[in-house]
């Protein structure tokens, strides 16, 4: 089975120049195009980082298929038709 967790170590000192400095931690999690990014930032500095392909995560991306047959807002990926989930967005 292939692993399909990303990791991501923060190490102790960076904890405790956090809690000194009187601010927490925040985890940034990203879908890239190539694969998973995860970073602790700690107020505007990243104090970790790690990343995983989704190659090695064991996944393959497909694009998906927009066709002028499907109902609005649904896509077509690997022949599954599905809701369109990239329409949904947050702004920041």
């Amino acid at each position: 089975m292939t692993d399909k967790y990303v990791y991501l170590h923060i190490d102790r000192n960076d904890l405790f120049q956090a809690a000194d400095k009187g601010g927490g931690i925040t985890i940034h999690v990203k879908l890239d195009d190539e694969g998973v990014v995860v970073d602790a930032w700690q107020e505007d500095e990243v104090i970790a980082g790690t990343w995983k392909t989704y190659e090695e995560m064991g996944l393959v991306i497909s694009e998906a298929q927009e066709s002028a047959d499907l109902p609005e807002g649904m896509i077509e990926i690997n022949g599954e038709i599905m809701k369109d989930c990239a329409a949904i967005h947050h702004d920041d």
